[in-house]
């Protein structure tokens, strides 16, 4: 029986000083966690990639704004070219403008009736002044105003217009 309680307390002290290890283990400052190695190039490499991405996206944003195919709305085709008979026209001051011009029309447009070219002139370029429509630098306003009008009177089917005569007197 000697000899079982001596295995006995062999086992026990054993037992004891594996737990008063685990607890001196335990109790001990806790170990750093190994340390990491440092990739700067792989941080570098991702914020380029990000870059070269935002890059690659507003260069096909701008390019399908750019593009009214992309859009779906095409682009008109040029059609007919419509000449309108020079005009003359009363100005303020007891002057008068003579004024020709000719539309360049979309291949879709079907209505060329030229006496509503006339008319819109008549109406825009009356009681205008000398200064007005002499003006060099004015007329671009003028082509401007006029193009508007008389897409607003052949419902969007002129895409451009030319003078053909404009003389002030």
């Amino acid at each position: 029986m000697a000899d079982e309680r001596r295995i006995v307390s062999d086992r026990a002290a054993a037992r004891g000083s594996a737990q008063g290890k685990i607890k001196a283990r335990s109790s001990a400052a806790p170990a750093a966690p190994p340390e990491k190695k440092k990739r700067p190039w792989l941080i570098v490499v991702i914020v380029l990639l990000a870059f070269i991405a935002v890059g690659v996206a507003f260069m096909a944003w701008r390019s399908s704004s750019a593009n009214p195919e992309a859009t779906g709305s095409p682009t008109p085709q040029a059609g007919e070219l419509v000449t309108v008979d020079a005009v003359s026209v009363n100005l303020a001051d007891d002057r008068y403008l003579r004024i020709g011009l000719t539309m360049q029309m979309t291949d879709k447009a079907t209505d060329t009736v030229v006496a509503k070219a006339q008319d819109v002139i008549i109406d825009s370029m009356t009681g205008k002044t000398i200064e007005e429509v002499s003006d060099p630098d004015q007329r671009p306003a003028i082509k401007k105003m006029l193009m508007q009008k008389l897409n607003e009177a052949y419902g969007g089917q002129v895409m451009d217009i030319y003078f053909t005569d404009f003389v002030a007197q």
